[in-house]
């Protein structure tokens, strides 16, 4: 499913509540092949310092350093090591050199990395939108899906001391019709469907889907579900 999405993000426009450009109108860029100057544009930002190792868990989404791809100031570099910091809900480059940098956020377009795809959505102009930022592609098609994924550093005073913890929370977001909602539930996402609610219903139950035991495979099924052509 999700190179099925990839390979749609880059041959189509972003939507209307995206940014205008085409992501297949963008220049790509191989970091350490691609033109200096358009190198130095990545690579120039605020330092990122790591978080403290005594912190249970970890800020970003994914542990470790990965290579992906980012479209920075209308630009795709190729085969950069990225991290998404969710506490900070910031994008990190390391150099070569081993520097870690922050990309200024309002100039990232979308990113990817492990089968993350994130587009930078803009500034609400209507009163349902989602705030401003990076929300991770989970759908696209008549209805598309998004989730926001956030981390919290959370303080306890315990007898021994402070113990300092990083917990997660993903809220949903979909659009259709050049409206978008907020989904809190199975069924708010299935009311933007009444057309095919009932056969929607009936195909989760058929594949054992439950939104109990998987929120998100179930959001992200039922929007799949109803974007598929009509046989």
């Amino acid at each position: 499913m999700k190179v099925q999405l990839i390979l749609f993000f880059l041959v189509t426009s972003l939507t209307g509540f995206s940014q205008s450009d085409s992501l297949k109108q963008t220049e790509t860029m191989f970091v350490g092949q691609s033109n200096p100057s358009h190198a130095s544009n990545l690579y120039n930002g605020l330092e990122h310092l790591p978080y403290a190792a005594s912190i249970e868990g970890y800020a970003y989404l994914v542990s470790d350093w990965s290579e992906g791809w980012v479209i920075y100031e209308g630009v795709e570099y190729s085969k950069v090591q990225l991290k998404y910091d969710l506490v900070k809900e910031e994008l990190v480059v390391r150099q070569p050199n081993g520097l870690q940098v922050v990309l200024f956020s309002p100039r990232v377009k979308a990113f990817y990395f492990q089968g993350y795809l994130f587009e930078n959505l803009p500034k609400p102009e209507t009163k349902n939108h989602p705030d401003a930022g990076y929300y991770e592609v989970l759908q696209s098609g008549t209805i598309q899906l998004y989730a926001k994924r956030k981390k919290l550093l959370n303080e306890t005073v315990t007898s021994t001391g402070i113990v300092k913890k990083f917990t997660g929370s993903t809220s949903y977001y979909a659009f259709k019709g050049g409206n978008a909602y907020q989904i809190r539930n199975e069924n708010s996402l299935l009311d933007l469907m009444p057309e095919k609610k009932n056969d929607a219903k009936n195909y989760l139950k058929q594949h054992s889907i439950s939104y109990k035991s998987n929120p998100e495979q179930t959001l992200s099924t039922i929007a799949q579900f109803y974007n598929q052509p009509a046989h």
